[in-house]
């Protein structure tokens, strides 16, 4: 445990124990949170992964990095001109 966590439980042990409970509930529920937002956040890492491996194919190299050359070759790389033909887009005016 370190220094500053102690020193937080002393100045605990000063409150009355009704407080001690509400404090320690907080605590409890931050780290619940927080437990559950690195579960979210890892999952969602591994899902992007999963989807840009599926759709880059091996133009997703080892190191994240994409190879446009590979990309450019199996025709997966569209303009905006192809995405949005001439007149096919929304008018904003």
């Amino acid at each position: 445990m370190t220094e500053l966590l102690q020193k937080a439980i002393a100045e605990l042990h000063k409150l009355p124990e009704q407080r001690q409970d509400e404090v320690a509930a907080w605590i409890l529920e931050k780290l619940v949170s927080a437990t559950s937002e690195t579960s979210d956040s890892d999952a969602e890492v591994k899902w992007e992964e999963a989807v840009l491996g599926e759709v880059l194919g091996d133009a997703l190299m080892p190191d994240g990095t994409i190879d446009f050359d590979k990309l450019r070759r199996s025709g997966q790389i569209m303009s905006l001109e192809d995405l949005y033909p001439e007149g096919d887009m929304d008018d904003e005016s």
